[in-house]
């Protein structure tokens, strides 16, 4: 019996040795599936922080993009407004130089006029004054024959 309690004690005993031994191979690959296991959850965190960051900068950059085309746009728009400010300018200008030409125009031609009026209204007076005065028989400018040697005033008559 002492043979068969050693033999068990033996078995027992490499059982234990066996079983101690795939338990630490056991905890070893356990432990190493837990490193591998952190690593590849701490990459995939890399990996998710990397794409966010790569997302943040596109989002940034469209963001960017969007407030560049907006300022191109508000730009052309205060470019077009100032442009269509001038030409409204240059138009009322070139309506007042027209209106301010126009008038000058009408006051030159009633200037014409007037000046034609008056000149035509002194001819007309003057027509009329000699109409009125008594006009002689006789032809103008003929000399016409002395009543007396001593006349003087009879010698010759014109109108004038």
């Amino acid at each position: 019996m002492s043979e068969l309690r050693t033999e068990v004690k033996a078995l027992h005993h490499n059982e234990a040795a066996a079983e101690k031994s795939e338990i630490i191979t056991v905890q070893r690959e356990l432990d190493s599936l837990n490193q591998k296991t952190r690593e590849d959850l701490e990459n995939l965190r890399n990996d998710v922080t990397i794409e966010m960051n790569n997302r943040k900068i596109a989002t940034r950059a469209e963001q960017q993009n969007m407030q560049i085309k907006i300022q191109d746009l508000s730009n052309n728009f205060t470019k077009h407004l100032a442009d269509m400010r001038t030409e409204s300018e240059a138009q009322k200008w070139q309506t007042t130089r027209l209106l301010i030409g126009s008038s000058m125009v009408e006051y030159e031609l009633i200037l014409v006029t007037l000046a034609t009026l008056i000149i035509c209204g002194l001819g007309f007076s003057k027509y009329l004054r000699t109409r009125n005065k008594e006009v002689p028989t006789r032809s103008e400018g003929v000399q016409t024959e002395s009543r007396g040697k001593g006349d003087s005033a009879s010698e010759l008559e014109t109108l004038g």
